[in-house]
């Protein structure tokens, strides 16, 4: 999920209040735009945030329920950082499939109204079918989770297994997003014509290199350690909350009564009652700490990986110079005309 388009920012010069009536085409060099990056909140809907600590462009969850998700929520690691650069947006939003159907308007007017809309539409549109994430491969993601709901059924290499399991999806998710990212990042740069101070080929390892770090420590972070821990822990108090109810004549007397009717005996009833009903809580609890475990770890990717991240590319990396959606929080000299950049 992303939580800004792909496509970009939109500016706005603070002379006017038509954007199309100022927009103008720019060459891609560092020397025809002044950018500096502004640390203090510019006031209005245009800048909702102080700019070196803004999050609203990283990735988010969320909480919608969708039914066709079964069970299990789609986990939604997002991708970060986009791979696209700042180009002729106007362009890409009326070439954008299906754009004006998904506003439920028919003109470029409507797109320039609210440009946010109108890129998150089309990414919505646009967004490509992920088997590891969309497809029933995404439950590799939950074997943890499940090995330890079935621990008490398992042999002792069960559990074990399940991480592994997990762990080489989280592994072959990284290793898929680094590859996606390298060839996105290889299209986007080559469609535009790149300051020469911009190493291209290092430019896009750093990208692949971003997204494949990010995605590891979020999988395992979100998919693997603190989920599987959370369902350790469930089982194992509902486990302790039942070895008291067990000793109570009530329930010793209900293990004698059903003895018969399963053909076999109080013990093993009672043995029977302790290994399910901590087993059905485990899994009863996964689908509702999903995206609150989510949602956690992006808060924590958000405030602390992800900036020193996009700091970096941003300037050591050349991803302003290269002109990087993601690198679009500045303000911009141009012409004499101070613009902002629109949310």
């Amino acid at each position: 999920m992303y939580t800004t388009s792909k496509f970009g920012q939109l500016a706005r010069c603070s002379t006017t209040s038509h954007l199309a009536q100022q927009r103008r085409s720019r060459p891609s060099t560092a020397t025809t735009c002044n950018v500096r990056c502004s640390s203090q909140p510019q006031g209005g809907r245009n800048i909702q945030a102080a700019r070196a600590g803004r999050t609203d462009d990283f990735p988010n969850e969320s909480l919608e329920f969708n039914p066709e998700d079964g069970i299990f929520p789609k986990r939604q690691p997002g991708q970060y950082p986009s791979v696209a650069v700042r180009k002729s947006l106007r362009q890409r939003f009326v070439s954008a499939v299906g754009l004006e159907g998904v506003l439920g308007r028919d003109s470029v007017e409507a797109v320039q109204a609210n440009p946010v809309k109108a890129m998150v539409a089309a990414d919505a549109e646009a967004a490509e079918y992920d088997p590891l994430r969309d497809g029933p491969l995404r439950y590799c993601g939950y074997a943890n989770e499940c090995g330890e709901a079935f621990a008490a059924w398992i042999p002792g290499w069960g559990v074990p297994l399940s991480y592994a399991v997990a762990i080489t999806y989280v592994l072959v998710d990284t290793f898929d997003k680094y590859n996606r990212a390298r060839k996105q990042a290889r299209v986007e740069l080559d469609s535009i014509d790149l300051d020469p101070s911009v190493d291209e080929d290092r430019l896009v390892g750093l990208l692949a290199a971003d997204n494949a770090l990010d995605t590891v420590v979020w999988q395992m972070l979100a998919s693997v350690i603190i989920p599987g821990y959370t369902i350790h822990t469930v089982v194992a108090l509902a486990h302790s909350a039942l070895v008291g109810l067990e000793a109570t004549d009530q329930l010793q007397a209900a293990f004698v009564s059903a003895a018969p009717g399963l053909h076999t005996t109080a013990a093993a009833v009672a043995e029977l009652f302790d290994k399910s009903l901590p087993t059905m809580i485990g899994l009863g609890a996964i689908p509702f700490i999903v995206h609150p475990i989510d949602e956690g770890v992006h808060a924590i990717l958000n405030a602390s990986m992800r900036p020193a991240m996009k700091k970096f590319l941003c300037g050591a990396g050349g991803g302003s110079a290269a002109g990087l959606a993601a690198c679009a929080e500045c303000i911009a000299q141009e012409d004499d005309e101070e613009c902002t950049i629109e949310d």
